[in-house]
């Protein structure tokens, strides 16, 4: 057997928890935004994750999520994909969300 069938399945993400009135439309955001950047192939993924981070800070500036829940979730969810350059990664997010929570 190659050493792919014995990897164990990373682990799912924890879920962001949104606060507030729309905690759970914030929780749906989130878990949205992360299912599209697990799916996303190579080519197109720094754009998306950039869109998606910059998309979820609306709910930082609204007090709803921190940014490091928003930070943590992406992150995850690239990692759970197979992304490998995590620092860069990380910092395009941290970026992202950081323009997104100014706007």
């Amino acid at each position: 057997r190659s050493l792919e069938e014995h990897r164990p399945a990373p682990a799912a993400p924890e879920p962001v928890v949104g606060r507030g009135d729309r905690g759970t439309y914030v929780a749906r955001a989130v878990a949205r935004a992360c299912l599209a950047i697990r799916c996303e192939p190579e080519g197109s993924r720094n754009n998306l994750v950039t869109r998606e981070a910059f998309t979820l800070a609306r709910f930082v500036r609204e007090g709803q999520v921190t940014e490091d829940e928003i930070v943590r979730a992406l992150v995850d969810a690239a990692r759970s994909a197979g992304w490998t350059d995590m620092r860069k990664t990380e910092d395009t997010i941290r970026r992202a969300v950081a323009a997104g929570a100014r706007a």
